[in-house]
């Protein structure tokens, strides 16, 4: 009996190692095969075959001789390595995969390290628990915390009289397990052995209640700063505690996505550093209470509040917070007004004649839920704090006369920003967002986002202080920014433009079967991804426009693929045909539609004289 997920995969390819060109089939039978235990390891190797065509690099050149074989791991290796994967998980893919095919009975597997750009320090973990930290920190949804609890058998337990705690904090924290699952102040534990459990704390909003009456605070060393809720968690190294949840280590936390600036009139509190090496990265470390610091000032005579009220206070507020968010994603807020656009950077700085097409630009963006950020982004002459983001950023600005500024990132933790970029007019300024380069031209910059990571120019960005909903709002609004005030034509713009003209053309807005490619829309995504895995295949530099479903059940393995390339088509029991542009003579409508002298299968009929549209406006805009 196979006792992990490589001797299931080898049986599988000693019975027929095809199925490596058929991710569907091989996907499915390896689904039917692992234990419970296996899915972590499984979704792995489903997410490297489906996105990355992992199996058939390795297959086209099994049989070959070994330099071969190890220019396929190389290559399969630097493909993950781009995306972000950590390396252990590269590893066990190419581990995986390589053992399955028997390259590696009679030898040892290469291993190829590179350096990834990044501002902080991969997590020091153990052996014992590094997946599990691995993989909390990849939580980003309810549904993820699920997955998490029941792949890795978590324990839960809660600090059972943090009610006392409220009023009293001098009170030790008791700890107890419980069965019934909770909403607030729980630890999940994972059982690492000799009577031992690495701990975590529940991924939800950390503020003042799980800091201080749950006992968060005395578990973890942290860069919480009173009065401050965070939106995400970030472990750098788990707790440990005994099976009868005595705490015998501290773990450490990275706290991100502050939405309430500690108030002036509350005193911080002061984190205890680590008492193991090496030390956590500077943005794992909270801020003295003895120094000032520029964005907070503390009075001489703090005001006492109870910590019963504070506990009300956060409760109230993160209500409130709920109540915003349905707020900023309606369609009819008002447009925005600049507060004081006139304020100057520098000495030498002026406002051109693009200073209107720049206010009605951020207006727009202001206006557009896809652009609107809870923190660490701030747009150009917006009050008084704007005005300090920008200027903290003035020690790696270096504007020209005819340069206006319109958007800032402050990547700091503590609200400096002397970190981060600046987008203008002329690109996006930069320091320790990107690894080398300072100033980047929207002419020269190529923009891509990979497995939720921003790559500008193959150079992964840093975003870490962002909270994870928003990077995907960043990555467009830097893509809008090029847009805008780029005088270079970029594909995935015209591909933008070409489905927002076609949703836009009532008759164009189909009900069922055709699916324009959007990465939100799960279905569509659905759609393309069977079309891509069955019969469309692409190349790097070709991207999908338009998918139509000729199934009758839904499975996406018949109809076509419109993509900037050309159209790939497959009828119901016929073999795939691709038609470069250049290579189409006519498309035609009789009583069926047909691209050259091939006829295109179409499941409704009313649909043909609408689909023939599409397929003229899509020939029409890229036969060029």
């Amino acid at each position: 009996m196979e006792n992990n997920l490589k001797d299931i995969l080898r049986d599988l390819l000693n019975k027929d190692k095809n199925l490596l060109n058929r991710r569907d089939e091989l996907i499915a039978q390896l689904g039917d095969k692992i234990k419970p235990s296996m899915l972590r390891d499984y979704k792995t190797i489903v997410k490297v075959l489906q996105n990355y065509n992992v199996g058939e690099i390795f297959l086209a050149v099994d049989g070959l001789d070994r330099n071969q074989h190890n220019e396929a791991i190389y290559q399969v290796h630097q493909l993950l390595n781009q995306t972000g994967m950590q390396e252990k998980r590269i590893n066990f893919v190419i581990e995986t995969f390589v053992g399955a095919l028997g390259w590696t009975d009679n030898e040892q597997v290469p291993s190829y390290t590179y350096d990834i750009p990044i501002n902080t320090p991969p997590p020091v973990v153990d052996d014992d628990y590094d997946e599990f930290i691995e993989a909390y920190n990849d939580i980003e949804d309810d549904e993820d915390s699920a997955d998490f609890v029941e792949t890795f058998n978590v324990k839960e337990f809660i600090c059972s009289n943090s009610k006392s705690r409220r009023d009293n904090l001098t009170l030790p924290p008791e700890f107890d397990y419980i069965s019934r699952r909770k909403k607030y102040g729980v630890y999940w534990a994972l059982d690492i052995g000799d009577d031992k459990l690495a701990v975590v704390p529940q991924k939800r909003r950390y503020g003042q209640r799980e800091h201080d009456a749950n006992a968060m605070g005395e578990v973890f060393d942290s860069n919480y700063q009173a009065g401050n809720i965070y939106e995400d968690i970030e472990v750098y190294e788990p707790a440990i505690f005994s099976s009868s949840l005595n705490l015998i280590h501290k773990g450490n936390l990275i706290l991100k996505g502050a939405i309430m600036t500690g108030s002036a009139s509350l005193q911080p509190q002061q984190s205890i550093q680590p008492t193991q090496s090496p030390q956590p990265p500077q943005s794992a470390k909270a801020a003295n209470p003895t120094k000032s610091t520029s964005h907070l000032q503390l009075t001489k005579k703090p005001l006492v509040i109870s910590a019963t009220e504070n506990i009300d206070a956060i409760n109230q507020l993160e209500s409130t917070l709920n109540e915003i968010d349905e707020i900023l994603n309606q369609d009819n807020i008002k447009s925005v007004q600049l507060v004081n656009p006139s304020f100057t950077l520098t000495n030498n700085y002026s406002y051109s004649e693009r200073d209107k097409e720049v206010k009605n630009f951020i207006n727009k963006c202001m206006r557009d839920a896809r652009f609107q950020f809870k923190t660490h982004i701030y747009y150009y002459g917006m009050g008084d704090k704007s005005r300090q983001k920008f200027n903290g950023a003035s020690n790696y600005t270096n504007f020209t006369s005819d340069e206006i500024p319109i958007v800032c990132y402050d990547a700091t933790l503590f609200g400096s920003a002397k970190d981060g970029f600046v987008l203008t007019t002329k690109g996006i300024h930069s320091n320790k967002f990107l690894p080398t380069s300072k100033f980047i031209t929207y002419q020269d910059m190529e923009l891509k986002y990979i497995n939720k990571k921003i790559y500008i120019n193959d150079m992964l960005a840093n975003t870490d202080v962002l909270l994870k909903s928003d990077r995907e709002k960043v990555y467009h609004l830097i893509k809008q920014c090029r847009r805008a005030f780029s005088t270079k034509i970029y594909l995935d713009d015209v591909v933008e433009d070409l489905i927002n003209d076609c949703r836009n053309t009532p008759e164009l807005n189909f009900k069922s079967h055709i699916y324009y490619y959007d990465n939100n829309d799960v279905k569509a995504k659905k759609k393309f991804k069977a079309a891509l895995s069955s019969y469309a295949r692409f190349t790097k530099d070709e991207l999908p426009i338009v998918c139509y479903d000729a199934t009758l059940f839904g499975g996406g393995k018949d109809g076509f693929v419109i993509s900037t390339k050309g159209i790939h088509l497959h009828n119901f029991l016929e073999d795939t045909k691709f038609f470069y542009y250049q290579n189409i003579n006519n498309i035609q409508l009789n009583q069926d539609i047909y691209i050259n002298n091939d006829k295109v299968n179409i499941v409704i009929n009313e649909q043909k004289p609408y689909i023939y549209k599409l397929l003229q406006m899509c020939f029409e805009c890229f036969n060029k």
